[in-house]
């Protein structure tokens, strides 16, 4: 989900006080305030604890931040970046619902479950918001677990980026045209290669 990136994009290490002004989404909004309601959590404090998480990391060296944040050690990320991550992404879940991800379990159960630590097992699996909250809950739990460290590992003009009209030249693919493609050394990108993972695809071209 665009809220796991917008987190990371919205950070700065220069700045003392964790602010939601810069996301961009609307929190105020009756849905919104709502899904944090659910989830039990505000975006306030999901907000500051994930930064206050990064600054840590950064002081301990498992982030840096030029040229920009890249998660250095992904054994930090799982202990102490991912439960937040998690519950940030709660707030998602619950929103992207409308109240149909509650059928899946507690809120205790869906944390365990974005985190890969645990099954959902609910009730009555015949509900048909059963069906949808687990596409969504996947979803999520795919991105918190995989997608995100991922993306915040790998360097834009490093790794990846986007490439000029100029480096596009020849290609009929509009996709490279478009979005972000594999680098094989500072400003070099890949003559043909692409990424293969949609959401990776998606996650790094908003990052670049």
């Amino acid at each position: 989900p665009m809220m796991l990136i917008d987190i990371v994009l919205a950070h700065s290490f220069t700045s003392t006080t964790s602010t939601t002004a810069s996301l961009a989404f609307d929190f105020s909004s009756q849905p919104w305030v709502e899904a944090q309601q659910a989830a039990g959590v505000t975006v306030d404090k999901a907000v500051s604890d994930i930064h206050a998480a990064m600054q840590h990391g950064a002081a301990h060296h498992a982030m840096q931040t030029v040229p920009h944040l890249v998660l250095l050690d992904l054994d930090w990320y799982s202990n102490d970046l991912r439960p937040l991550v998690a519950r940030w992404c709660l707030i998602w879940l619950h929103y992207a619902s409308q109240a149909n991800i509650s059928a899946l379990g507690t809120n205790s159960e869906l944390l365990g479950y974005l985190e890969s630590k645990s099954t959902l097992t609910p009730a009555d699996s015949t509900l048909p918001q059963v069906g949808s909250g687990y596409k969504l809950a996947n979803l999520a739990r795919d991105w918190v677990e995989s997608i995100l460290p991922h993306a915040i590992s790998k360097i834009n003009r490093v790794t990846y980026g986007l490439i000029s009209e100029a480096q596009n030249s020849g290609s009929k693919n509009p996709t490279r045209a478009l979005c972000a493609v594999p680098f094989i050394g500072k400003d070099v990108p890949s003559r043909t290669s692409e990424f293969a993972h949609p959401d990776v695809l998606i996650g790094l071209t908003v990052l670049a």
